[in-house]
């Protein structure tokens, strides 16, 4: 009997012995843990107003960033406090954005081989949604996204590399050609939402069908038929449709140069290409989707200032390029897109080492998202 109290405080204090042993101490930065994808580490940490610090825009810096600055920068700890944080080790990203937070500035920087964030940040989303990282909703790309229309912007180069519109429960991806790279189908519109959203705990479409140079994805491919008849239509061998939705292609006649054989129509949803001599620069690219219309520049004047046969609007978001008369060297790179203003250093003695090169981002509008 005298053994019992004993072996039960021998049981709680190996019980917290192991806990503590989970916990890590006198770690500046998570690069030796980098590649073990997913976890999620406790940490130890005194919060610091020092050292390198990548990233944090949309909560992720990169894992050589010091935890100290970093949980600063989060707003998890003050200056000197010290705490037991999660941190989640996640892949390496293709840019991170430099902002300001908790009066604490980090650094931009580009491609690095990888990253990590703190589990109980919150991190703000569009649509005004608030999401805690805590729910593992969230791919490692959380941050602020759109449901309806999200813009991949280079910050490098200043341009658009990709664009991500949702009609319903139909995704259609587009690559800076004007040209559609992929259409993703979900089940439902909300899946489609959450897919837009950044949402991981969702069935994503994986059964994959080729049309040209778009790669369709669809959820549970039963069967598909295609286009037969006389070759001069010009899309004998087209897929004309798979389970319950149809596709239409514009026919190879003269007058539709510039998107003869591309795909007219999916489902419900009706396409659009601008076409003929008239267009400028953009003849073939994307004019509609829906009730979504996409508009180039293409005067001489336009060609001239760098940005003609670009991207002039998307809906009713007007976007904006630095001309030849102001450049400063940036000729032809983003200025604005729809409330969102962009800032490059010139390229004058004043910014030598960094001419060129993105400056800021201000503004908000959440019409769409831009990451």
């Amino acid at each position: 009997m005298k053994k019992t109290p004993f072996l039960l405080f021998l049981f709680i204090y190996l019980s917290v012995q192991g806990q503590n042993s989970n916990i890590l101490t006198n770690v500046s930065t998570m690069s030796k843990y980098s590649k073990n994808i997913g976890t999620i580490y406790n940490v130890k940490i005194t919060g610091s107003k020092y050292g390198r610090l990548y990233g944090g825009f949309d909560g992720i810096y990169t894992d050589d960033s010091k935890l100290s600055a970093a949980a600063v920068h989060s707003g998890l700890v003050s200056v000197g406090e010290t705490k037991t944080l999660r941190i989640r080790i996640v892949p390496g990203q293709n840019r991170y954005l430099a902002i300001k937070k908790n009066n604490l500035q980090s650094n931009y920087y580009g491609a690095w081989t990888g990253s990590y964030y703190f589990v109980d940040q919150i991190l703000e989303t569009n649509n005004n949604v608030t999401n805690n990282q805590n729910t593992n909703n969230f791919n490692n790309n959380a941050g602020k996204r759109s449901k309806d229309l999200n813009l991949d912007y280079n910050i490098t180069n200043g341009t658009i590399q990709e664009i991500i519109l949702r009609k319903r429960e139909i995704i259609f991806r587009i690559d800076s050609r004007g040209e559609i790279s992929a259409i993703i189908i979900f089940n439902t519109e909300s899946d489609a939402s959450k897919y837009m959203l950044g949402y991981i705990n969702i069935r994503r479409p994986t059964e994959v069908l080729k049309e040209g140079n778009i790669t369709i994805y669809t959820n549970d491919l039963n069967f598909t038929n295609y286009y037969g008849g006389s070759k001069s239509s010009g899309y004998v061998g087209k897929l004309k449709s798979f389970n319950k939705i149809a596709l239409t292609y514009f026919p190879d006649y003269a007058i539709n140069k510039g998107f003869k054989r591309k795909l007219k129509s999916i489902g419900y949803l009706d396409i659009e290409y601008h076409g003929s001599y008239l267009t400028n620069g953009y003849t073939g690219k994307i004019k509609s989707i829906g009730n979504t219309n996409f508009l180039y520049y293409g005067s001489k004047t336009d060609f001239f200032n760098g940005y003609g046969g670009k991207l002039k609007s998307i809906g009713q978001i007007n976007i904006r390029y630095l001309g030849d008369y102001n450049s400063f060297g940036n000729k032809g790179k983003l200025t604005s897109i729809g409330n969102i203003k962009f800032r490059y250093y010139s390229d004058n003695w004043r910014d030598e080492g960094h001419k060129n090169k993105f400056r800021s981002k201000i503004g908000e509008d959440n019409r769409f998202s831009i990451f």
